[in-house]
């Protein structure tokens, strides 16, 4: 069953369409305050009907939340990441424990507590469309970015790689060189977590082994100094 709660406004943007997978009422009582922020909403029964309706959207958010559907949200997140690898993902949940983790590594995007602010959940479902993944690969030097399947390779070896490594690899990526802000790739990745920065530089050191286990990789990611992170590639750095 797909159902679309509505179109409202919301001062002088219009927000896009959203996907809330949902048979519960919590589901659907996020569906109208979604709608009440300006977003066209449609509330899917099924990962599959969800999945499809993102598509006939133009690739449109698909949110999951804890207590909105019959199985786990770590289990409804997997459904959805397998059937499409590139659609924006929101969870909501009750908490930031070990099921956060899981529903990450089921391959959430980004997580957010059911008790927030529908205008940061609003705020949070743009910036994922913004940063939408997209569907060709991507190079910087040897390495290799699919994010349809998610995989990264070094040449023809693959790089293995946690759903949240490959995330923050992906942001490096795109950023092209520039330094990202400890701040902004921080917001991205851990925004429902307080210790965001210490799993930050954890997730980077993992990162960097993974990448140090290809030594013909030519690529590394560099520490500015009270600033952030950037990949560069090492011809670059030797010409320097």
């Amino acid at each position: 069953m797909v159902g679309f709660a509505g179109v409202g406004t919301n001062g002088d943007a219009t927000p896009g369409p959203v996907v809330v997978l949902a048979t519960r009422s919590e589901g659907s009582e996020w569906a109208m305050a979604l709608t009440r922020q300006g977003h066209a909403v449609a509330l899917c029964g099924a990962a599959d009907a969800a999945i499809e309706t993102s598509r006939v959207l133009g690739g449109c958010p698909v949110l999951v939340g804890e207590g909105f559907f019959e199985i786990p949200p770590d289990r409804a997140v997997a459904l959805v990441r397998a059937a499409d690898p590139t659609v924006p993902l929101l969870a909501l949940l009750r908490g930031h424990g070990v099921l956060a983790q899981r529903v990450v590594d089921a391959g959430a995007d980004d997580v957010l507590a059911l008790s927030d602010d529908p205008v940061r959940v609003s705020g949070r479902l743009r910036s994922l469309v913004r940063h939408r993944t997209p569907r060709s690969p991507h190079h910087f030097g040897t390495l290799t970015l699919d994010p349809r399947a998610r995989t990264a390779r070094a040449g023809a070896a693959v790089v293995e790689l946690r759903p949240r490594e490959f995330g923050v690899l992906l942001h490096l990526v795109h950023a092209g060189g520039r330094t990202v802000p400890f701040e902004e790739l921080q917001d991205v990745q851990w925004a429902d977590q307080q210790d965001g920065e210490a799993a930050m530089r954890s997730c980077v050191y993992r990162l960097r082994k993974a990448l140090s286990d290809h030594p013909d990789l030519d690529v590394e990611i560099e520490t500015v100094r009270n600033r952030g992170y950037r990949l560069r590639a090492l011809e670059a750095a030797g010409a320097a």
